[in-house]
């Protein structure tokens, strides 16, 4: 079915100690298994950074890791430097590798990010 597809629009949360949400398992087996060369993939994660800021929104940095050999090409990485945390692996040179979404502690800056996010990607995917 991603063959239909050029853009595909993944999110996950993070779940535990900055563990892959439960039913991504079976999702990114099959993803791996399809032919992404040349497809483009935006990444969003949802997390807590103030209860958990040292795996801060870490399942979207780990479908990241799943996906980067598969030759697709990501867009959507947003700065790091609005947020509060203190460690995440879906940060890479100071970027996030999408968008991290923190609506339990940063609720008012989530319309702003996600409005700023979709421009982001409209621009990039143009």
């Amino acid at each position: 079915m991603v063959g239909a597809y050029e853009a595909l629009i993944l999110g996950t949360s993070t779940w535990g100690d900055g563990e892959l949400q439960d039913d991504w398992y079976d999702g990114i087996k099959v993803l791996k298994g399809m032919d992404l060369k040349d497809k483009v993939i935006a990444l969003f994660g949802c997390g807590d950074s103030e209860s958990y800021g040292d795996t801060f929104c870490d399942g979207m940095g780990i479908l990241y890791e799943d996906l980067k050999d598969s030759g697709c090409r990501f867009v959507g990485a947003v700065s790091d430097a609005d947020y509060t945390y203190s460690s995440s692996v879906s940060v890479i040179d100071g970027k996030f590798v999408g968008l991290a979404i923190d609506d339990m502690n940063e609720s008012d800056k989530t319309e702003r990010r996600i409005a700023s996010w979709t421009d982001l990607l409209k621009a990039e995917l143009a």
